[in-house]
């Protein structure tokens, strides 16, 4: 079969970027020299609002993601890579399509192809086991899936927390009885997102046993007490920018126990994905799959006054984790890259790693930057908040953000954390260079709402969703 070579369109010259910013940098090269391994299985896992800045392996000091880290020793790790989207439906449409949030979804309802609809044209069986409701056959997640689990939580559950060990189970055994052909299967575990509230021995292992919250949001967020009206008013004001911490009763001891009780979560959904790991090993499936692991956002806890996620385009809410392990037939070593590199990158590198052609979509292959371990032919990372009008582009050492109003700019070589804006208050020229290039000419972009059915708005509901921005 032809080597393949996935395309991205560009709305203006990113040498015209750069060079209003920090430099220059090369054109995009010709892909070159890629070894496919030809009908591997996926396994695709992704960790609900989970921040690379928590994993171990991106520096983290609790031991949240021991499984995870020993992964990422046997893997290609991307330092900088980011979503398209701080919030689920739209992160997790994108991805999973290889296309901008604008190209993937009409509303909250995925439109484009999925990544699963390209490899069952080739042969695949395919499933799907997925525990936040936003990722289900409702919103067109199940476009090219065999199989299209939407994991509930248990009967009698107070706070909706998902079973995210009936989920690894329900995998393992779908793999078990589909080991005989090649297959993806993909995994969405809602940990760690709220509620934090991991089951024993996770509970209490990183949060100060004298802590209380004293925030009312936080009780809800630890899954004390169920989502009421006041609450879902509150989130929806959190979310618009409406309120942040500057505005709210929210303490020191509750961030830093939201934090640990997070950190908690995540060690849990961690635990998960290395019986996921182990069962593929001793199936002895390991070496003939790819393995990636991700989210499809990360969450704030103070930084830029805000918690939670989808109030902004700030690192904390869109720099995610990104570990592929390839089969050793790939012929390419493990190795981490500094790199900015977008999760709509994913699906071009798996068609890429599978021999298969698909033009037009809007990530990159990242297999020629494994393979031949240099810089990447142009590094660059959009990101856009439809509720806040926000689009953002992410450079090597620059980042920009814009409201349609006013612009900031960040030189991330001195300030990694975002905190110093160099932009003016008015920089229309800057502006009108960012819109044009995130939404690739110029115009507004706009969602429109799904219809929901009573049932499922409830179950949103009680998982602390404004339904309407997921």
């Amino acid at each position: 079969m032809p080597e393949p070579r996935v395309q991205r369109s560009r709305g203006v010259t990113l040498a015209v970027v750069w060079a209003l910013l920090f430099g220059s940098f090369g054109c995009q090269s010709e892909r070159h020299g890629a070894t496919p391994a030809p009908r591997a299985n996926v396994v695709w896992i992704v960790l609900d609002a989970a921040g690379a800045s928590h994993f171990g392996l991106y520096g983290y000091a609790r031991p949240t993601t021991p499984s995870i880290d020993r992964l990422g020793g046997e893997s290609a790790v991307f330092e900088r890579a980011y979503a398209q989207y701080p919030s689920t439906v739209s992160s997790t449409g994108s991805f999973l399509t290889g296309r901008y949030p604008h190209e993937a979804l009409t509303g909250n309802k995925v439109t484009a192809p999925t990544i699963a609809t390209y490899l069952r044209a080739e042969g695949f069986r395919t499933a799907a086991f997925s525990e936040n409701p936003w990722v289900a056959p409702t919103f067109g997640f199940a476009q090219g899936f065999d199989e299209f689990q939407s994991m509930s939580a248990p009967e009698g559950s107070v706070t909706d927390r998902r079973d995210s060990a009936a989920t690894i189970n329900r995998s393992i055994e779908w793999i078990e009885v589909n080991a005989d052909a090649p297959f993806m299967l993909y995994v969405h575990i809602f940990p760690p997102h709220a509620p934090y509230d991991p089951p024993s021995p996770f509970e209490g292992n990183f949060r100060a046993p004298e802590l209380r919250p004293q925030w009312p949001m936080l009780e809800v967020a630890l899954g004390q007490r169920r989502v009421g009206a006041a609450d879902l008013q509150l989130l929806s004001k959190l979310s618009t920018g409406e309120a942040d911490l500057r505005t709210l009763a929210v303490t020191e001891s509750d961030i830093e126990l939201a934090k640990a009780s997070y950190d908690e979560n995540l060690a849990y959904a961690d635990h998960q994905v290395g019986r996921l790991l182990e069962a593929m090993r001793e199936l002895d499936l390991l070496e003939r799959s790819v393995i990636i692991v991700t989210a499809d956002h990360g969450e704030a806890f103070g930084e830029h006054a805000q918690i939670f996620h989808g109030s902004s385009l700030y690192a904390e809410q869109i720099h995610v984790p990104l570990v592929i392990r390839l089969p050793k037939s790939a012929g390419t070593l493990p190795g981490r890259w500094p790199t900015v590199v977008e999760l709509v990158d994913i699906v071009p590198t798996l068609l890429d790693l599978q021999g298969i052609r698909v033009p037009d979509l809007d990530g990159q292959s990242l297999l020629p930057l494994i393979e031949s371990r240099g810089e990447p032919p142009d590094e660059i990372a959009r990101s856009w908040l439809y509720a806040r009008d926000l689009a953002a582009v992410q450079l090597r050492d620059a980042k920009l953000i814009t409201d349609g109003s006013r612009a900031q700019r960040f030189d991330l070589r001195e300030d990694p954390l975002e905190t110093n804006n160099l932009a003016g208050a008015n920089a229309p020229s800057l502006e009108h260079l960012l819109v044009s290039i995130t939404s690739g000419d110029g115009e507004p972009l706009t969602e429109h709402a799904v219809d929901i059915d009573e049932s499922t708005k409830a179950e949103l509901e009680a998982l602390g969703y404004v339904v309407g921005d997921p």
